[in-house]
């Protein structure tokens, strides 16, 4: 009988009281995790980065839809600058001379926010980047067949200049470029 006691001792293995995770350390760490995610799901957008973006895609739609009222009214439009922000112009005949006007019946154009700086880069032989030009004066027109003069719409944010987006136009397509 000795020996069946000893022969079962050499089987059985001490237990470890403390092995393994309770309840409340599991609960906790899940909690913790939890909270972890939805800090980072839940975190706040980058405002500038999305005004930098809706911006430029209203810039965008506007063009394209200038692009096509010209083509089917026969009139020729333009992109012009009041102050910091754009209007849409219309040419028309005044006092015997063709001149630019703002066209009311379009909706006003979204404005340009203080964290996004507007520039147009000429699209001639000396491809100069400028500030946006002088009141009434159109920066892009729309012609009535369906063409545009070619440019470049330059939206780069204040606070990281390095972030820019580009509306570019070759005369016929109207394209946004993130860079």
């Amino acid at each position: 009988m000795k020996q069946q006691a000893t022969s079962q001792s050499q089987y059985n293995y001490p237990r470890l009281a403390n092995s393994g995770f309770t309840l409340i350390e599991l609960l906790l760490a899940l909690l913790l995790l939890g909270l972890v995610t939805g800090l980072a799901v839940l975190s706040p957008p980058d405002r500038a980065r999305y005004q930098l973006s809706q911006t430029a895609q209203s810039l965008q739609q506007t063009s394209v839809q200038l692009q096509h009222a010209a083509n089917q009214r026969s009139e020729v439009f333009a992109l012009g600058r009041e102050g910091q922000d754009l209007i849409i112009l219309r040419r028309q005949l005044l006092e015997d001379k063709m001149q630019w006007q703002e066209a009311a019946e379009f909706k006003k154009l979204r404005p340009i926010p203080d964290t996004i700086r507007l520039s147009v880069i000429e699209n001639s032989n000396r491809n100069k980047a400028t500030d946006v030009g002088p009141e009434l004066t159109p920066l892009v027109a729309f012609f009535t067949s369906g063409e545009t003069t070619p440019f470049t719409f330059r939206l780069e944010r204040v606070d990281r200049p390095g972030k820019v987006l580009e509306l570019k136009s070759d005369g016929f397509n109207i394209e946004l470029i993130s860079q």
